[in-house]
């Protein structure tokens, strides 16, 4: 029995990916195939649900309250007064909230200068990366703020944004469903960055190495570290959402069944995900899979604590799943 505890200590690095976290969400779901994106996002239109740092977990609830559980030591879990929230998203140690008016409220490790985002305004989404925080704001320019030696918060010049991402690379989505791209400066060059020819793109999602766009007929395209199959999508078809962690690529069908590409599934790890039905969004955590379900309940599967699974109330986006 002694093997099953270093099988586990080996599972439980597969989606870690050091202390950066990021939950690449990027989702558009609808009966047929994904609409492009249009400019002027309202705020919190296309709501992150559940998010998570190294070792805690947030979910968003239908009353604009926050869930949380796992590991505070910085207090990141903190959330109990929340309320009017419309997005969250988390860092290793930290937690953001996007306010219906379009502020953002954080908590967590003070070494990162929370402040400086809580002085935001304007926002419509919130993605966070290796400490650091990106916002899109509702006239489509984008601010970032934290860690910076890769340059993935030379965001300054961005326009006509939709949507966004981010790891250690930061990615943007166009209006006329391009990609532009920040960072890649000093780290170890994968391809990851080459996304200069995409078009007809509706999302994007950003791993650690390697990045992932959700074309407009269902169909997915990967550039990046594929040492663990990460990219390995080219055969995905009816897809309606996508996903990243580290070194993992995630795909949501239409008929809401999930595909998976990358070290888990390289490694056999986390076989469940491929039996889930019912899925209307899904999210990778550092240390698990979440899939929110048509009812809102949710399905968890990884190496972490799975007992957000009993969490109810969560928030359930409008969709409409294929008949």
């Amino acid at each position: 029995m002694s093997g099953m505890g270093e099988k586990k200590k080996k599972k439980t690095g597969v989606l870690a990916a050091g202390l950066c976290l990021l939950t690449a969400l990027c989702l558009v779901v609808c009966k047929d195939t994904p609409e492009a994106p249009t400019q002027k996002m309202e705020i919190g239109a296309n709501p992150q649900i559940v998010a998570g740092g190294l070792w805690h977990a947030v979910a968003l609830k239908e009353d604009g309250t926050v869930l949380a559980m796992g590991d505070n030591t910085c207090g990141q879990c903190e959330v109990g007064d929340w309320t009017d929230i419309v997005s969250v998203a988390a860092g290793s140690f930290n937690t953001f909230g996007l306010k219906s008016d379009g502020t953002v409220v954080a908590i967590g490790r003070k070494d990162f200068d929370i402040t400086q985002v809580e002085k935001w305004t304007d926002i419509a989404a919130l993605a966070v990366g290796c400490d650091y925080a990106v916002g899109l704001k509702t006239d489509g320019t984008v601010v970032a703020y934290g860690y910076d030696a890769w340059g993935n918060c030379e965001v300054e010049d961005w326009k006509d944004i939709v949507a966004i991402s981010a790891y250690a690379h930061t990615l943007g989505l166009k209006s006329d469903g391009t990609v532009v791209v920040a960072g890649g400066k000093g780290i170890e060059d994968f391809g990851q960055c080459n996304v200069d020819d995409w078009t007809d793109i509706v999302a994007v999602a950003a791993g650690a190495n390697h990045s992932v766009g959700l074309k407009k007929d269902g169909t997915v395209v990967a550039v990046g570290d594929n040492r663990y199959g990460s990219c390995n999508v080219e055969d995905w078809t009816g897809i309606v959402a996508i996903a990243t962690d580290g070194w993992d690529t995630l795909g949501l069908k239409a008929d809401g069944t999930v595909l998976l590409a990358g070290h888990a599934d390289h490694w056999g790890y986390l076989p469940e995900v491929k039996d889930w039905t019912g899925i209307a969004d899904i999210y990778m955590l550092q240390d698990r899979i979440v899939g929110v379900k048509t009812d809102g309940s949710l399905v968890v599967a990884g190496f972490g604590d799975t007992s957000m699974e009993n969490w109810t109330g969560v928030k359930r986006k409008n969709i409409q799943m294929a008949e």
